[in-house]
């Protein structure tokens, strides 16, 4: 166990191993942001708690100072999303769910909405179908909040016809 303060004004206290950061620790910046948990070679490592300045957090697991792998992602602005990482993105099934009810749950890819997902409305609209780059792309279905179903196709989160007839 170690601490070391940084120039800066950060500071790292913890585990060392060879003068390298290994095991448990807490860094702190001088922006109020925080790691706790697990480093291997000096880098964020196995299971960890980031909270940035603004408020938000992380909390899950980390490859190489990159969010990788489960976890969960709490946004300054309420939204929270629950699911897989690839280096800091949301990459792979995810659940997101806003503040004011709206929810989804499907693919991501590179932060964004992509392959087949479902969104929902508090209003009880919903669109299960294909994603792409964050928008609804190609076949789905739509349901409006009478209860009534449509098959649609859409392009770049434009709706371009109805399948139905």
């Amino acid at each position: 166990m170690g601490k070391f303060l940084h120039a800066d004004g950060s500071s790292y206290e913890g585990e060392w191993s060879e003068d390298t950061k290994a095991g448990q620790g807490l860094e702190m910046w001088q922006d109020g942001s925080k790691f706790k948990g697990e480093y291997a070679s000096g880098k964020k490592h196995g299971y960890g708690v980031f909270t940035t300045s603004d408020g938000s957090a992380f909390a899950g697991q980390f490859v190489e100072d990159a969010m990788d792998g489960e976890g969960t992602y709490t946004f300054a602005d309420g939204r929270v999303y629950k699911g897989q990482w690839r280096d800091s993105q949301m990459n792979g099934v995810g659940h997101m769910k806003w503040q004011d009810g709206r929810w989804y749950e499907g693919g991501y890819l590179e932060d964004r909405k992509s392959g087949k997902g479902k969104f929902c409305w508090p209003d009880g609209r919903s669109y299960v179908g294909q994603w792409k780059a964050g928008k609804q792309h190609g076949v789905g279905l739509y349901v409006d909040v009478k209860g009534v179903s449509k098959q649609g196709e859409w392009d770049s989160g434009k709706r371009t016809r109805w399948l139905d007839p």
